[in-house]
């Protein structure tokens, strides 16, 4: 991609522009929940390229989707993991050269901008050493579920708080190392799987310096701009005027 990289003059270092595109995936039960983070990124987001969203066919007609980029797919048997293999296909989806994702109970709470997820023009990805968990911590199953696809031990855990950002090459590069994965997930019915740790593993395993890689623990991690809420409870009363007055 003709925007990659970094270029000297004068001895100063300046940043190439990076697009950087929003992807969700959504299904009809978390429109409610999406009706609030589109109303927080119209509210506090600005600087970015697209805002892609994907939605199951049952979704279809719903006013929240009103006058934005949708692309509709089937309802799946296995909605979990389809929604995973949807986000690792995001690149065929996106022209953006980075691919920042946002989940549907994601509720933005501060201004953000393609910068906030980015430092010298690279995504910023955070990363805490497994060996941090206590080996009962329920996170600490995905390290064994990651490692069930690559060829190396993955130390570190990625998915430590929304939204994730990543480089538009690395789903390619998960394919590659990866044959067959979408068609296999899709004949499971479990939930034995995490989209965002294989990427996170492949980022920091194979195009590690095309990410800026800030560990929890040891480096100064930038201010959450979200907050991201429960969405299998629902939103009950309380949440629905937190949320408001986050809005208002």
């Amino acid at each position: 991609m003709d925007t990659e990289g970094n270029r000297q003059n004068d001895g100063e270092v300046l940043e190439h522009h990076r697009s950087v595109g929003i992807f969700i995936k959504t299904c009809s039960k978390d429109l409610p929940w999406l009706d609030y983070c589109l109303k927080s990124i119209r509210k506090f987001g600005s600087g970015f390229s697209e805002l892609v969203i994907m939605a199951d066919q049952d979704c279809y007609g719903s006013p929240v989707l009103d006058n934005v980029d949708v692309r509709y797919c089937p309802v799946p048997a296995n909605g979990y993991l389809y929604q995973q293999v949807c986000k690792l296909n995001a690149d065929k989806v996106l022209n953006s050269d980075l691919i920042l994702f946002v989940d549907s109970d994601c509720v933005f709470t501060h201004p953000f901008t393609p910068e906030t997820f980015t430092g010298a023009g690279l995504p910023v990805l955070i990363k805490e050493r497994w060996s941090r968990f206590n080996s009962e911590h329920p996170v600490h199953c995905w390290k064994a579920i990651t490692e069930r696809h690559t060829d190396f031990e993955v130390e570190f855990e990625y998915m430590r708080r929304m939204p994730l950002i990543h480089d538009r090459r690395i789903f390619e590069i998960v394919r590659g190392c990866c044959p067959g994965l979408a068609a296999s997930l899709m004949q499971r019915m479990d939930r034995e799987f995490s989209e965002f740790n294989l990427l996170g593993a492949y980022a920091d395993h194979v195009i590690p310096d095309s990410y800026r890689m800030l560990e929890v623990g040891v480096d100064d991690l930038p201010d959450a701009v979200c907050e991201q809420f429960w969405s299998w409870g629902g939103i009950s009363d309380d949440i629905r005027l937190r949320i408001e007055g986050m809005l208002s």
